[in-house]
């Protein structure tokens, strides 16, 4: 009975663990305001691939404008994200557990983006609501996050992103095929493990592993004709979870790997 009670409480003590698990990691040394990396420079989905990234939120203590040639230094004391939407259909955002919506001056958070969409190809512009505690000069006053970019007059910092969806017949059904070939094994793993690409034709491209914060930690050259294989390791990098990709002109394919 013991034993079956410490049977019990381990596995009711990995369930906890695995619920409050980070689905993305803070990167400390981003000084960029709003979410990066950049929405123009940020990977593309491609319909009826499954998408998976990391973007970055920092907001500054405090941010110059220029105002009729004047420098004038904003404080902002907090700023908070009510809600976000216009997402493709089968994408969205979600946040480590217990993070709040409010981002006080000097702090940062990460979200993870991701799901499979079959939308139509475009540019998707997320709209962000909620509000912003500025301080300037005399005035001390709370503003929309669609104020932010235009408070104070001009060089005002904006906060907004988009997402671009890559589609045509062609493109997806070429990115599917390199997502159903696209195997990575062992998965969990103690840092190395290998990648395959089966009965695929003649592809140029670039494997990319990237961590919990968006950053690549491992690249190399893709050059093959109907079977690849490799070797990968990350066992010298932090353990969580990374993102793999095929990544070639004509589709992505990606799949998660644990390092444990």
């Amino acid at each position: 009975m013991k034993k079956l009670f410490t049977l019990f409480i381990a596995i009711i003590s990995l369930s906890l663990a695995a619920i409050a698990q980070d689905v993305c990691v803070v990167d400390n040394s981003n000084n960029v305001f709003g979410i990066s990396p950049n929405d123009t420079t940020a990977p593309h989905i491609v319909r009826g691939v499954p998408y998976d990234t990391v973007a970055q939120i920092y907001v500054p203590t405090s941010y110059t404008i220029n105002y009729n040639g004047t420098p004038i230094t904003a404080t902002i004391l907090w700023l908070n994200i009510d809600s976000v939407n216009n997402f493709p259909t089968g994408t969205n955002f979600a946040r480590n557990t217990g993070t709040s919506d409010t981002i006080y001056g000097g702090q940062r958070q990460c979200i993870r983006i991701s799901g499979t969409t079959m939308d139509t190809a475009g540019v998707y512009n997320l709209n962000f609501y909620g509000h912003v505690h500025v301080v300037v000069l005399i005035y001390d006053t709370i503003v929309s996050l669609q104020q932010l970019s235009a408070f104070g007059g001009q060089g005002g910092p904006s906060f907004g992103y988009f997402l671009t969806v890559d589609g045509g017949a062609g493109i997806n059904d070429i990115s599917a095929s390199f997502n159903a070939a696209l195997n990575v094994y062992p998965n969990p793993t103690n840092g190395k493990f290998d990648l395959t690409l089966k009965n695929i034709g003649t592809i140029d491209g670039e494997i990319v592993v990237m961590d919990m914060t968006g950053r690549r930690v491992y690249n190399q050259k893709l050059d093959a004709t109907g079977f690849y294989s490799t070797s990968i390791d990350l066992s010298h990098f932090a353990k969580g979870l990374y993102t793999v990709q095929v990544r070639t002109a004509n589709g992505i394919a990606a799949k998660n790997i644990s390092v444990e």
